[in-house]
């Protein structure tokens, strides 16, 4: 069996001139599997070029996925305001294409599911996959919607996101968790901090309660947004570290 090979060129007829070098020892489909590993960088531009014709920025958004940025927007001047477009464009810029399996939470689910979950659950695009044909050749098919995806771990996807560890997580995701004894104790610990918090600042309000109607008023909604406050951090720590284990 022959080893694949991968070749990058510049000129596009250079690639006639690789397959007369190595037809007289390899058949045809072989030539063929090779010809699939070339390069070729004109072709590239132009090929850029012309989508770019069809649909504006084209260039600039592939360029923006395969290249590594930082999403941070440019440092702001005294008399210079960043534009929500720019912000918006900075963010888009910090994110790249990576391939990656699947957790096995994805299995028996259709691909627009998973797609809907990695998008929510981690804001990122699953937008293909590698799969394998009847001859074991692996081919990456964009956007097969109602495929269905029995076992997820022997799937390669590939998916738009702001870094490595974001995909990380998508390939070990864990849609029910089961939290352990050491993250049960710090919640409860959280809880009780939070409550004391929330104690602690009624009883200062208590202690000086206004007789005036007005500020009896406002101090009462004090009250309430403290309680409230509380409750919802807790609540957050609970879901967040519930979504992390």
């Amino acid at each position: 069996d022959s080893l694949p090979t991968y070749l990058q060129l510049i000129r596009p007829e250079s690639k006639a001139n690789y397959a007369a070098v190595v037809s007289e020892t390899m058949n045809s489909h072989d030539r063929r599997a090779l010809e699939d590993q070339i390069v070729c960088t004109d072709e590239m531009k132009f090929g850029l070029l012309g989508q770019s014709c069809l649909c504006p920025a084209y260039s600039t958004l592939i360029g923006n996925l395969i290249a590594t940025q930082d999403d941070e927007p440019p440092s702001q001047g005294p008399n210079q305001v960043i534009e929500e477009w720019q912000k918006e464009y900075c963010y888009g810029c910090g994110f790249e294409i990576y391939r990656t399996s699947l957790s096995p939470q994805f299995s028996r689910k259709a691909f627009h599911e998973i797609a809907w979950i990695i998008y929510e659950e981690f804001g990122s695009l699953l937008f293909a996959l590698e799969l394998e044909d009847k001859y074991n050749e692996k081919h990456v098919i964009l956007y097969p919607h109602n495929f269905y995806v029995h076992k997820a771990s022997a799937i390669i996807a590939f998916i738009m996101a702001p870094s490595a560890a974001v995909v990380k997580k998508v390939s070990t995701y864990n849609a029910n968790p089961k939290p352990n004894g050491t993250l049960m104790k710090s919640i409860i610990h959280k809880i009780e901090d939070a409550g004391n918090n929330v104690a602690a600042r009624v009883s200062s309000w208590q202690d000086a309660i206004p007789t005036n109607q007005a500020d009896l008023k406002i101090a009462s909604e004090k009250m309430a947004r403290a309680t409230m406050a509380g409750i919802s951090r807790v609540t957050k720590f609970g879901t967040d570290k519930a979504v992390n284990v």
